[in-house]
This record gives structure tokens, C-alpha cells and sequence, in this order.
């Protein structure tokens, strides 16, 4: 297992929670729910990470997802 605590100090989505070589998750919709994302494989979850929670996090569709239901 790759150790993935570096995610941590460089996820920048207010939604992220944490994640593992396989998985992401991320606050849910509602209070004390969360969404776990699982993804093909180590790189997959690493490209994932790298482009939305680090990076461009409101192009994230989990993100949208969120954001839209917060907002109504």
C-alpha cells in the first residue's frame, strides 16, 4: 500500500476527507454522510487527487454535485 498522506496536506477541495491508493471520499449531501469514489487503480486515484482535489476542484462532477445541492 503507497502511502498517501501527502493528499491530505495538498487537498484543497472543501469537500475532500481523505482518501487511499483506491479511493477518494468526500463530504456527502447531507450532514454526516460521505461519498466514496473508487476508482480503477493506484494511478487512476493519484490523476484523480491530482487533477480535482488539488487542483481544479470545482470542475469536479462530486464537487458540482455538492455545491448545487448546498445551494438550493
Amino acid at each position: 500500500m503507497a502511502n498517501t498522506a501527502w493528499r491530505s496536506v495538498r487537498a484543497r477541495c472543501p469537500y475532500y476527507i481523505r482518501s487511499n491508493d483506491w479511493c477518494i471520499t468526500c463530504q456527502g449531501i447531507h450532514d454526516g454522510e460521505e461519498i466514496r469514489r473508487k476508482l480503477p487503480g493506484p494511478a487512476a486515484c493519484d490523476e484523480q487527487f491530482r487533477r480535482y482535489c488539488a487542483m481544479h476542484y470545482t470542475a469536479c462532477p462530486i464537487y458540482q454535485m455538492i455545491d448545487s445541492a448546498d445551494s438550493e
